[in-house]
């Protein structure tokens, strides 16, 4: 990861939306991230534990562990 402070802000606005409907288009652009970094910052949370997505009925939720 070359800049952390892009990582924070995305760790910012995930905390925001925790256990809500993730729209991940929505998130890039909100984060002002291309669709492959977005992607990406997702897998690293869920990598190192910090957040987890659940498919439910209506989409994908994400919950964050901190």
């Amino acid at each position: 990861m070359q800049d952390l402070n892009i990582f924070f802000d995305f760790l910012h606005l995930v905390a925001i939306s925790n256990t809500q409907q993730i729209n991940y288009a929505g998130f890039a652009q909100d984060g002002q991230l291309s669709p492959h970094t977005n992607e990406s910052y997702f897998k690293i949370s869920e990598d190192t534990l910090i957040g987890q997505t659940k498919k439910n009925n209506s989409g994908h939720v994400f919950k964050v562990f901190f």
